[in-house]
């Protein structure tokens, strides 16, 4: 008989007769095939139901660029969070006035503190991006506080996911980064 409880021998069990030990013996095997493909659907049900709860179904992505300042700059960030966005994907020249404090102000101010917002470094963001208080620092500050792990040099080039998205960016020639998975 195959089954959980091959090992156990009718003949060692003087108390129950051979045909009830063999009857139990099938019941429980019977029991324990059925709780295996129990378990089996539901971790199959659980990891489709992540997999497809992962990305919201009406999620929606900001891509901008060239931001600034300006009262359209703040227009337009109104705009993403009344368009009910999720995410922004930011590409670049970030605020044109080389001040990371007043750029993350502004994205604090309308989109909120933990909101998710990725910047990539622009031409007009090299003077200030590296170094205490620079755009790097912020950006990877905003990447933790939104439980994004991004793999690489922040804002220069690198993955990340979220919500289920994969993203992969880069920001060739704008500055020249050493390191693990670095370009020259």
């Amino acid at each position: 008989m195959r089954g959980y409880l091959n090992n156990i021998n009718c003949h060692y069990l003087p108390r129950i007769s051979q045909s009830a030990c063999k009857k139990f013996l099938q019941l429980y095997n019977l029991y324990m095939s059925i709780l295996r493909l129990t378990l089996f659907l539901i971790l199959v049900v659980t990891a489709s139901l992540s997999w497809a709860s992962e990305t919201p179904r009406d999620f929606k992505v900001a891509f901008i660029g060239d931001q600034g300042m300006s009262k359209d700059a703040k227009a337009l960030l109104r705009l993403i969070k009344s368009e009910g966005a999720g995410f922004v994907l930011h590409a670049g020249d970030l605020d044109y006035h080389d001040s990371p404090f007043s750029h993350e102000r502004q994205i604090n101010n309308i989109l909120g503190k933990d909101f998710p917002y990725v910047v990539l470094i622009g031409n007009h963001d090299k003077a200030k991006w590296y170094g205490e208080g620079g755009y790097a620092d912020y950006a990877r500050a905003r990447l933790e506080r939104s439980g994004i792990e991004f793999k690489g040099a922040v804002g220069v080039h690198g993955t990340f996911k979220y919500k289920g998205l994969n993203f992969v960016i880069t920001a060739p020639g704008i500055v020249k980064h050493k390191g693990k998975g670095g370009y020259k």
